[in-house]
């Protein structure tokens, strides 16, 4: 909501990043060709250069859209920023150097151009665009806080609209301030007063936005506050008193014409669903085949070092709740629960094979489950599947938990990605998990597999 009421801040991010492609395209051709860098072919024309340069920002303008590069975004870290350029520079350069190769293989230019040119446009771009996004936020931030104040007050402050007011809060750089509550059960210092006293707390306080937040049995004031709202131009917003039951974000559909909130709206439906199964099967099948000698050698190496079957089967809960059995490499003695039943694996378990502390710690064992991948029981990035025993236990405790199911499984999700594995709090790595389904996108997918190898492939957990 108010993201979208400053979408047109888009534009100055847009032109920035214009600008700083054209800067190092025209930066990058004098540094390959004119400096210390060899150029045995001589040095082409500036003019087939500068003509391609319209192919390079058409590329990167289309594939920032749809890294949602260009959707305003408060406290966005840094590291975000460099991980979406630097993608975005490989990806830019991939397609327009076989884009151009094309149309040369056909004779349809003579143009060439130089990989080493390319090298050096990806690190000028990379400063640049970086650079510009820090400078044109910085700026823009100073301009509001200066410029745009937006005074806002929230009615009722119970649970939810505590919740609102520090949502408000975050807002700041954008204009927004958090002047303190109208609530007639409540006092204290955020209290301005009561509800009968608005007019004219929106008049001293120069009010311009607020929110209501009351309980429902509270609801028969919603008229009066609606006059008081028109009469001062100040606009106006409805906060659901269940906004605290709601974990993931709602969305208005329509049935017939007629308005219906969809309390459960997530981003992977439809054609998104079918794309992100089409790169499943693509990355599984071809892991599957180059990791062929990983595989026999592992299964080598257990069948040597203890009795038991080579891979491990065991029923988790998936997709709707719907239960599958996973695959993994045998990395305990067998029947390891015979006596226990179901328990969490501890740092230093006695029942883990010598061997598959090794397996565990590199993650090998798990490595079976891209065949879970290519049967469609699992995804490749997704909330990861826990046993059936575990999940009726905690969702007696978290009463959230059962929509980590909403998507399939994965092997590794935004949870691992951030150190989270193994003996690791539950509610830490359901609040993850829930972030990943309502924010899903194809490049969020790409950013966890980019973590997850980096900095979660090697686990100092057991798993």
């Amino acid at each position: 909501m108010i993201v979208k009421r400053h979408q047109p801040l888009n534009f100055f991010f847009l032109v920035s990043d214009a600008i700083s492609i054209i800067i190092s395209f025209i930066l990058a051709y004098f540094v390959r060709f004119f400096t210390f860098l060899p150029a045995p072919k001589g040095i082409p024309e500036f003019g087939y250069y500068l003509n391609s340069i319209f192919l390079f920002l058409f590329i990167h303008i289309i594939v920032f859209h749809f890294q949602r590069f260009y959707k305003i975004k408060l406290k966005r870290p840094r590291s975000e920023d460099l991980f979406t350029i630097f993608i975005n520079i490989i990806i830019t350069n991939l397609v327009a150097l076989g884009f151009l190769s094309y149309l040369r293989s056909y004779r349809l230019t003579k143009f060439e151009i130089s990989h080493l040119f390319l090298l050096v446009y990806a690190v000028l771009g990379f400063f640049f665009i970086f650079i510009s996004r820090g400078f044109v936020w910085n700026t823009i931030r100073a301009a509001y806080r200066k410029n745009y104040k937006r005074n806002t007050l929230v009615i009722g402050a119970g649970e939810t609209g505590q919740m609102i007011a520090e949502k408000i809060k975050k807002y700041e750089d954008l204009g927004y301030k958090f002047v303190g509550f109208v609530d007639d059960e409540k006092g204290g210092e955020d209290i301005l007063g009561k509800t009968n006293q608005l007019s004219k707390i929106v008049k001293e306080m120069n009010i311009k936005e607020i929110f209501i937040a009351l309980p429902l049995h509270l609801y028969d004031k919603f008229i009066d506050i609606i006059k008081i709202a028109n009469e001062n131009i100040v606009e106006l917003r409805l906060v659901p008193d269940m906004l605290q039951y709601l974990t993931l974000k709602t969305g208005i559909d329509k049935f017939e014409g007629i308005p219906v909130i969809n309390l459960m709206d997530i981003p992977l439906m439809g054609w998104k669903s079918v794309l992100k199964r089409i790169i499943d099967i693509i990355i599984s099948f071809v892991c599957l085949i180059i990791l062929i000698p990983v595989f026999l050698l592992t299964a080598l190496l257990i069948k040597l070092t203890s009795k038991g079957k080579i891979i491990y089967k065991q029923e988790r809960v998936g997709l709707d709740g719907k239960q599958f059995k996973i695959y993994k490499f045998r990395t305990m003695i067998e029947d390891a629960e015979r006596q226990t039943g179901p328990v969490w694996a501890a740092d230093d378990d006695p029942r883990i094979t010598p061997i598959g502390k090794i397996l565990r710690k590199l993650s090998i064992d798990e490595f079976p489950q891209l065949y879970n991948v290519l049967k469609g029981d699992m995804s490749l990035v997704g909330p990861r599947p826990e046993r059936p025993y575990f999940v009726e236990s905690f969702k007696k405790y978290f009463p959230h938990y059962m929509l980590r199911h909403k998507v399939k499984s994965g092997m590794t999700g935004w949870a691992q990605a951030h150190g989270l594995r193994g003996n690791t709090p539950l509610d830490k790595r359901l609040e993850y998990d829930l972030y990943y389904i309502e924010n899903w996108s194809l490049m969020l997918d790409f950013k966890i597999l980019w973590m997850t190898f980096w900095k979660g492939f090697i686990d100092k957990k057991t798993t």
